[in-house]
């Protein structure tokens, strides 16, 4: 059996609300093809591709991937959905304490961050050396255990925002971002 892993990252987020009262948060888990922050003596990315097949059925959402603060659950409150950028999820939080309190922590701007725990076989990665730092690709995940909202990063490629911008602006001009993004990297090579 593999060792479930947690990793960390910076993305953009967003509390909105349909009824004025009902705050929904919005963001990407993960991202594709970004490096993270070194960790230990190795650094990694996720391949395009590696959410293909994985198990995602019983997902949850956290803080701080503390299962004591769930936040939402796939089949109940929780969405995703894998796009050309990464793993986007959407969840309605319940109303609790801890929930409400997240909730005033993002929109002040102190708490905006992204992570995920997940599951890989042996072979669901690759590993390459760079001198003295070691290089990881994952490239299968098996199961994704959560999507939390976290105080510390693994992944620094995006500045984390939370505001009340509508839905539209964020979707469409996040992703239009990652797109040209996208262009000019592979336009270099």
């Amino acid at each position: 059996m593999t060792e479930k892993e947690l990793r960390t990252m910076t993305n953009q987020m967003e509390i909105r609300s349909e009824d004025e009262k009902t705050p929904v948060i919005v963001g990407y888990a993960l991202k594709f093809e970004r490096w993270s922050k070194t960790m230990w003596n190795f650094k990694e990315k996720l391949a395009r591709g590696c959410l293909d097949g994985a198990d995602m059925t019983d997902t949850v959402a956290l803080i701080n991937h503390d299962y004591n603060k769930v936040l939402g659950r796939v089949g109940a409150n929780l969405t995703l959905s894998v796009d050309e950028i990464g793993l986007r999820f959407e969840v309605t939080p319940t109303d609790t304490s801890y929930s409400r309190d997240l909730v005033a922590n993002m929109a002040a701007g102190i708490i905006n961050k992204c992570s995920f725990g997940f599951t890989i076989d042996e072979d669901g990665q690759e590993w390459r050396e760079d001198g003295e730092l070691i290089e990881r690709t994952i490239t299968k995940i098996k199961k994704l255990y959560d999507v939390s909202i976290v105080t510390d990063p693994a992944y620094d490629d995006t500045e984390a925002v939370t505001d009340l911008r509508s839905y539209e602006n964020f979707v469409n001009g996040n992703k239009q971002k990652e797109i040209e993004l996208l262009e000019i990297e592979m336009n270099m090579y």
